[in-house]
């Protein structure tokens, strides 16, 4: 999923730890410390291929590596019950995103004043969700930069990549002051994860973007029901 759709992967990350008895908290804290490898091989892969824009990612940075600082002054003082229908309501924006805009390939990214203070605003919104849900944040990213600051997808997904990384590492280090990483879980995902990268993005290459939006949406519905779940079971 990293290598196919830019993001770190805790979308699917955290479910999969919830169901092997973590609790949200607990599978939040480990999806983001598994993700920092990941972030690191696919910055490599779309690197590779040029599509990186290092100017917005590196903004978008600055703006994760403080929300992160938020999030996870947050992430203890929050209910697991929030969190769960937090993640629900998360899940469900990023995935209707994908069938309201179109997508493109062609990228006519330019930095100015004003987009460089939208990426840093975006960066910090992305650094408090990444530690509160365990996401790296790139189901948000990825189509911010499409239909707010005009990248392609192929660009969009590997400057995500970069910017997710500087945020992983951050939160990841104050979670673990909080003794909330599950580490040899965290190595596991992260290095199982790290092996197949490349091949989902070469998937990504050789399909169109309307298709590769449209896969990602169809992804994120299936996630939204087992989310819908997770949280009714809080309240029960």
């Amino acid at each position: 999923m990293s290598g196919f759709f830019g993001v770190g992967g805790g979308l699917i990350i955290v479910p999969g730890l919830m169901y092997a008895g973590l609790s949200h908290k607990e599978a939040a804290a480990t999806s983001l410390a598994s993700i920092i490898p990941i972030s690191i091989i696919g910055i490599a892969t779309y690197s590779f291929n040029g599509n990186t824009h290092w100017d917005a990612a590196l903004l978008m940075s600055a703006g994760v590596i403080g929300g992160t600082s938020i999030g996870s002054w947050l992430l203890v003082r929050l209910s697991e019950k929030f969190l769960r229908w937090f993640y629900f309501i998360f899940i469900g924006f990023i995935a209707s995103i994908q069938f309201i805009f179109t997508p493109r390939r062609l990228d006519d990214f330019t930095l100015s004043f004003a987009s460089a203070a939208g990426l840093i605003i975006l960066g910090i919104g992305i650094g408090i969700i990444a530690v509160l849900l365990g996401v790296g944040g790139g189901g948000v990213m990825v189509p911010s930069l499409m239909f707010i600051f005009h990248t392609s997808d192929l660009a969009a997904r590997g400057s995500s990549l970069i910017a997710m990384l500087p945020g992983g590492i951050t939160g990841s280090i104050s979670n673990a002051r909080k003794k909330m990483i599950h580490h040899s879980m965290a190595v596991i995902v992260g290095i199982s994860a790290c092996v197949v990268i490349p091949v989902g993005a070469w998937c990504a290459h050789i399909l169109s973007a309307e298709i590769n939006t449209y896969l990602f949406g169809i992804y994120l519905f299936i996630l939204l029901i087992r989310a819908l779940i997770s949280a009714l079971r809080s309240d029960g």
